[in-house]
Parts: structure tokens; C-alpha cells; sequence
């Protein structure tokens, strides 16, 4: 069975080139059933990731059979202008012109190239029903809430905490340390064990980015004033909490 995932097969400049192929679907899985949060996880379950998925699974052994034929990206070219278009020299205003050819030509190209279809362009009529890159944005964000609460439960679960549907528990965050507080007035005891949970590895930033571009309710002075923090924090490793300001200076 041909091997599914990403390789700059071909060396292209400015391409990551990874020492092996990287199944990147099998990543997104298993971040996707790990206890650890992330703020904008995907689902790799989602009608567009297993269409993108299936689409890779389908085009593999083709396209390992074209490397097989082609010594190069600029022979992949070649190959598949003659394929789709009959000619090895072909006008790009067949994105335009005939949209479900030029997206079929331009998928094959990815997975012969790089192993997989990526981005896959949505005009390709093997995708035909599909939803890409489709939704507004309160569909996105019941998708990343959707994320983020599973890997949550898993955080929980691998931790023997199994809590009521009808628990609450108070979230709070240092919005420069990202430290977490977690309080629930029933019941302490779980409380303190989740903040701990919630303090290690990145599991803190996580939850509190996510939370931060998902709510409608921050205020954009503070908004600015976290972003400014950690850009100077970023760029010049100086702290701005500690910084004095004289005469409008820090």
C-alpha cells in the first residue's frame, strides 16, 4: 500500500522538506484524541478533512506510479498538462475556463509532488457534494468548541475525573502568564486537581486563547493591551508590567 502523507519528493526550494513522509491526518487525529488543548484543533472527522482524506487515499498508488515515470517536478508538469489538457503547454486561465479540469490537474499535481492534496481545490468534482472551506463563522466556532471540549473530556478522563453534566467550575487566567484558577464552592476537591491539569504543559495558553477569540465579550482596550504585552514580550524579552512610563516613554 502506498504511503499516505507530506514529502517534497522532488526537493522543490522553499518547500519543507521532512526526513520522512508525515501522515499529517494521523496527526490531526491524534492531537484530536489527546488530552492536550488546543485553541484552534481541528476535527479530523469533519465532512472536509475525511473528503480531503479520501481523496489522498485514492490518488496515493496513481501517484507514486507518475513519480515512478517523471524525474522531475517540471516532467509532473509535463505529464499532467497532456493528461487534462492535451498539451504540455496550456493556458492558466483554465482556473477560470474550465474550473473542474484545471482543480483535478491541480490536486494530482499536490499528491505526486508533495503526497497529499492539502488545500485540496474544492472544484475538483471527486469532491462533488462536499463541504470545503464552507461556513460562517459561528459554524467554526461550534467546530473548534467541538475540538477543544473532546480534548478536554480526554484531559479529564486520562486523569480518573469524571464529573456530572450538571457540574460548573470558574475559569480564570492571568492573561500574561496564562496561570489558571480553577474554583467550584461543591466541590474543591476536583477544583484543585483540574487547575493543577490545566497548568501543565501548554494546556493554560490554550484554553485561555481559545476562549479569548471565541468570546464576543472582550473588551478591545484589553485586547490590545494583552497583544502589546506579548509582542514586546516576543520581540525584545522585556516585561511590560515591570516597565515604568516617564514622559510617555517605558
Amino acid at each position: 500500500m502506498s504511503t499516505i502523507g507530506y514529502f517534497n519528493y522532488y526537493n522543490t526550494p522553499g518547500r519543507y522538506s521532512p526526513a520522512k513522509v508525515e501522515d499529517r491526518y494521523q496527526q490531526m487525529v491524534d492531537k484530536y484524541n489527546s488530552g492536550e488543548l488546543q485553541a484552534n484543533g481541528e476535527d479530523p472527522y469533519s465532512e472536509e478533512n475525511l473528503a480531503i482524506r479520501k481523496l489522498d487515499e485514492r490518488l496515493a498508488s496513481y501517484a507514486a506510479s507518475v513519480r515512478s515515470q517523471c524525474a522531475s517536478e517540471h516532467e509532473v508538469h509535463i505529464y499532467l498538462s497532456k493528461k487534462y489538457f492535451g498539451t504540455s503547454d496550456f493556458a492558466y486561465t483554465k482556473k477560470w475556463d474550465d474550473p473542474e479540469t484545471y482543480a483535478m490537474f491541480e490536486n494530482d499535481y499536490k499528491a505526486i509532488c508533495y503526497g497529499t492534496v492539502g488545500g485540496a481545490n474544492p472544484n475538483d468534482p471527486r469532491l462533488k457534494g462536499k463541504t470545503l472551506y464552507g461556513g460562517d463563522e459561528n459554524t467554526s466556532r461550534m467546530e473548534r468548541q467541538k475540538v477543544i471540549s473532546h480534548q478536554f473530556s480526554n484531559l479529564l478522563a486520562e486523569n480518573g475525573i469524571y464529573l456530572n453534566d450538571d457540574s460548573t467550575f470558574l475559569f480564570s487566567f492571568h492573561p500574561y502568564s496564562y496561570q489558571s484558577c480553577v474554583s467550584n464552592d461543591k466541590n474543591s476537591e476536583s477544583a484543585a486537581f483540574i487547575e493543577k491539569l490545566i497548568n501543565t504543559k501548554d494546556n493554560s495558553r490554550q484554553l485561555f486563547t481559545y476562549g479569548l477569540y471565541n468570546s464576543n465579550n472582550i473588551n478591545s482596550n484589553s485586547l490590545a493591551t494583552w497583544r502589546a504585552y506579548h509582542n514586546v514580550m516576543k520581540y525584545t524579552g522585556l516585561d511590560m508590567s515591570t516597565l515604568q512610563v516617564i514622559d510617555g516613554k517605558y
